[in-house]
């Protein structure tokens, strides 16, 4: 299983990080550092997802996910 890290994973062309980061944020206006903030809170939680098994299974993340071909 490949070992992702925040600095090599392309964030802007991954669907299912753009659906978990839009689920994550509030309704209503959040500052631009409190935006930030939940980005970068997104973005570890989301490396940690796909290197973790089971945190995959639970978020139904494929193991194949983000396999180089």
């Amino acid at each position: 299983m490949k070992i992702y890290t925040i600095d090599d994973y392309d964030f802007k062309n991954d669907d299912e990080f753009q659906r978990f980061f839009k689920s994550n944020l509030p309704d209503e206006y959040i500052s631009p550092n409190k935006f930030m903030n939940k980005l970068n809170y997104c973005k570890r939680k989301w490396i940690k997802i796909l290197n973790s098994p089971p945190l995959r299974h639970a978020y139904n993340i494929p193991m194949d996910w983000g396999r180089e071909k």
